[in-house]
């Protein structure tokens, strides 16, 4: 059972405190000041404490920030129990680290709702920490055991493939066969990738903010997806700021944010459909638009796209491959650049993704 250290100068206190909690199941320790009770912490760790404020040696207070500045106890919830009703009093209990106050004189049933309260909070933020843990595991596992493999069978791969076109050019089907193997093989690293973005987003991922030319990031991802939209019949726009700005951004977050929206648009629109991208300015932002005349998301599924592992359940989008985690990434990446992503769409025809930016970083209008 949990162990609830008491710490209060008042004998009567600690007896009926100690025998409502040892009734209850939990194991409990005394302390008769706020030096004894760091004595008996140094013995053996409590799960919760039960601190009085108004003690002789060291009040209720130093012992919290003693507690708080050490590694070891830090985790421990203190409650405060106190005669001291003042605003002031409940506010510096919380400021050195308190989670609850209760003021005396006491109704033991509160003081039980509370300690059970805080106890299970305290066991919901453990196993938060093991799941942490556990993924961080994981992820060392997918970064390492899984992206080196899948390089070697791209790599290997592709190396069959130039034997075969030379030593069986005839042998078509086999380069067939081999091209499988390294798509498939990029979409497992794709996946990989994505995974592994999620996981520094939630983190907080490293950005390194350079100087760019709006028009220059963007008419680069025009030219990146222009034999794409081509091989599929779809005519690719690109309408560029009317006066350019140098902004502040991590080039290669941005491009990938705004490569995966233009992949989106030309993989949901059929051929001779129309996709564009576009930028335009607001005071304090740079917008720039992705819009398509594709299949276009239903109404339901608007507030989940940005989820993790969501996809589309249509019969459409189910034949596109996908992991459900581009705009998850794309959102996170947008976000700590302290801007937005939103969309607006219509089944049958299209959407419209907007990535918003703001210009605190930008500099005067580009040359």
């Amino acid at each position: 059972m949990p162990l609830i250290l008491i710490v209060d100068d008042t004998e009567d206190n600690r007896e009926v405190l100690a025998e409502m909690l040892n009734a209850k199941g939990y194991d409990t320790q005394i302390a008769v000041d706020g030096m004894d009770g760091l004595d008996a912490i140094e013995r053996e760790l409590p799960d919760l404490i039960l601190l009085d404020v108004g003690m002789p040696r060291m009040n209720g207070f130093q012992v919290a920030q003693v507690l708080k500045s050490d590694e070891a106890t830090r985790h421990i919830p203190i409650i405060f129990i106190s005669s001291q009703t003042g605003v002031n009093d409940k506010v510096r209990a919380f400021e050195v680290g308190g989670v609850d106050y209760i003021t005396k004189p006491f109704q033991l049933q509160e003081v039980l709702a509370r300690v059970e309260s805080q106890l299970m909070m305290a066991q919901q933020r453990k196993e938060i920490q093991a799941l942490s843990a556990h993924k961080d595991e994981l992820i060392r596992i997918v970064s390492h055991d899984l992206q080196n493999p899948i390089g070697i069978i791209t790599g290997y791969a592709h190396l069959l493939i130039e034997e075969v076109q030379m030593i069986a050019p005839e042998a078509t089907h086999l380069v067939t066969w081999l091209e499988t193997i390294t798509e498939s093989a990029d979409y497992m690293m794709s996946i990989v990738e994505n995974l592994l973005d999620v996981a520094r987003i939630e983190r907080g991922l490293p950005l390194m903010f350079q100087s760019l030319s709006v028009n220059d990031l963007l008419d680069q991802a025009f030219r990146s997806f222009q034999l794409m939209a081509q091989d599929k019949g779809i005519q690719l726009n690109f309408s560029p700021l009317k006066q350019d700005v140098i902004i502040e951004v991590d080039k290669s977050r941005i491009q990938q944010v705004i490569h995966n929206l233009l992949s989106n648009a030309i993989k949901y629109t059929p051929s001779g459909g129309v996709v564009t991208l576009a930028a335009h300015m607001t005071d304090s932002l740079v917008k720039i638009d992705v819009a398509d005349t594709g299949l276009g998301i239903p109404e339901k599924d608007l507030p989940h796209i940005f989820e993790q592992f969501y996809r589309i359940n249509t019969i459409e989008h189910r034949e596109s491959k996908g992991t459900g985690l581009g705009l998850t990434v794309a959102k996170g990446i947008v976000e700590q650049h302290g801007g937005q992503i939103t969309v607006s769409s219509q089944v049958g025809q299209g959407s419209l993704f907007t990535v918003s930016l703001p210009l605190n970083r930008a500099a005067a209008p580009a040359s």
